[in-house]
């Protein structure tokens, strides 16, 4: 993907919020911050451990990442609660 492709995706995204699929089936945006619990280990933190997102961003490989205490996580460690 291009860096022209990429800003085009990161031109309608935002760091302060997500969109998510809620159980109910409908597009929620969640406003940071947000909380996440820990799927398993990663970093100084253990599984279960209840987290705050402070922000959203994306990776150049359009990975989304949350920034949780200064620190960048790949989405995939965490489930939002």
């Amino acid at each position: 993907m291009t860096d022209e492709q990429i800003a085009k995706i990161l031109k309608y995204s935002s760091p302060n919020t997500i969109l998510i699929v809620a159980k109910t089936n409908r597009l929620v945006e969640l406003i940071c911050p947000f909380r996440v619990q820990v799927i398993k280990p990663i970093g100084l933190y253990s599984s279960n451990q209840i987290l705050v997102v402070s922000s959203v961003k994306v990776t150049k490989d359009l990975i989304t990442v949350y920034i949780i205490s200064g620190l960048a996580y790949h989405y995939f460690h965490f489930d939002i609660i």
